[in-house]
């Protein structure tokens, strides 16, 4: 079945563009356009340039307008906030609505556009970076239909900003961003991986070593950035900043100043279930 068009609308990020866009839908001749806008979930993306390249801030909301005005203000009240930084700048504001969209969706949809804005040569910083895949919901087998419609419908207007998905996909920065959905098996692994991690951590062992085997194309980086690197930089174990200042997830290096506490905290890891299928588990990371 052939999902509907997304709603894209783009304004300048400014609450003067915010008020006349709230009273251009307040008297809007299309009651789908302003119920869907108005009382469903949106998803968000604020950009602007710094030199030649892009920064943005994508996010999620069931009150847009009420959300816009928030960072308006704390933009005022923080310099060092990234809603202080789009003062005086040529920034836009893109909001999406989806007659099919909800809380779960707007959040998968948010999640994918972070993914792929990493990957966007253009964009030299995503300012959130808050992974939030969803589980089971519905309609969650439109999502990928509707999300290619939205973002053809970004690049319609901005393709240094959005380029085609093709570009997205073949990126190394995509491939091993840690961002991507985990299957059922992987995350299993995950968690016996990270059960490990904990266990030599809490017993001060050192010199360990962990090998993740697999298989080409099976997901052996992609398993190991998106929730172990992802645990592993929330505890400080990892760096997570390549020298440009953007996430290095393809070569997730040890954090120096924790080499002795956290050098090679990992055993090998493998499972009789995993023995049986074509595993993705498979590939040797260390530290010493």
């Amino acid at each position: 079945m052939e999902v509907a068009k997304p709603i894209i609308r783009k304004i300048d990020d400014t609450p003067e563009s915010l008020k006349i866009f709230e009273e251009d839908l307040c008297s809007c001749s299309d009651e789908n356009v302003q119920e869907i806008i108005t009382s469903y979930p949106t998803v968000y993306i604020h950009n602007w340039k710094e030199s030649d390249e892009y920064e943005v801030y994508i996010g999620e909301s069931n009150n847009v307008i009420q959300r816009t005005r928030q960072h308006y203000e704390t933009g005022l009240y923080n310099a060092n906030s990234w809603q202080n930084r789009i003062t005086g700048k040529s920034a836009a504001l893109y909001i999406i609505g989806h007659e099919h969209f909800n809380k779960s969706m707007t959040l998968d949809v948010e999640n994918r556009l972070m993914h792929y804005m990493l990957s966007v040569p253009k964009v030299r910083k995503v300012h959130n970076l808050r992974g939030n895949p969803q589980n089971h919901y519905y309609p969650m087998e439109e999502l990928d239909r509707i999300f290619s419609k939205i973002w053809r419908g970004l690049r319609k207007d901005n393709k240094d900003l959005f380029p085609t998905e093709s570009m997205i996909h073949d990126s190394a920065i995509f491939k091993a961003s840690p961002l991507h959905k985990l299957t059922k098996e992987q995350l299993q692994a995950r968690d016996k991986i990270i059960e490990r991690v904990k266990m030599a951590l809490s017993i001060g062992a050192a010199g360990q070593l962990i090998f993740v085997e697999g298989e080409a194309g099976t997901g052996k980086t992609v398993h190991f950035s998106e929730k172990t690197g992802t645990w592993m930089v929330s505890n400080h174990i990892i760096s997570r900043k390549n020298s440009g200042g953007k996430p290095d997830y393809t070569a997730l290096k040890p954090d120096l100043s924790l080499q002795q506490r956290t050098a090679g905290v990992l055993r090998s890891v493998r499972t009789d279930e995993a023995g049986q299928k074509r595993s993705y588990l498979a590939h040797t990371v260390y530290y010493q």
